[in-house]
């Protein structure tokens, strides 16, 4: 979770398009670094019986984005699915308040 006032993506100064922020390229190679553990830690878990599916994550950044920057944000995901997820504060919210409509019906 990085904070609702950072946003993903800001304007390049030179080029005049958006450029992924420091903050979500650094969750993304956190989320990468466990990744890689959890691949290697997998390789030893054969002996023990358990089983490790492979990992994945989601980086929560962002509010409240402009139409542009919903839209670079669904090209990120496109190429980063299935591993990794990047929503905003305002889709975290909206899916939490649906699954909170669905236990009301009941």
């Amino acid at each position: 979770f990085k904070s609702p006032n950072l946003p993903p993506f800001k304007q390049d100064d030179d080029y005049k398009r958006l450029k992924a922020t420091k903050e979500l390229l650094e969750a993304i190679e956190e989320i990468i670094s466990y990744m890689k553990r959890t691949s290697l830690y997998a390789e030893f878990v054969p002996q023990t019986g358990l089983k490790i599916i492979e990992p994945s994550g989601i980086v929560v950044i962002g509010c409240n984005l402009k139409s542009e920057e919903i839209s670079l944000l669904e090209t990120w995901n496109r190429f980063l699915y299935p591993h990794i997820r990047i929503i905003t504060y305002n889709s975290l919210l909206s899916k939490a308040k649906q699954e909170i409509s669905l236990f009301d019906k009941i």
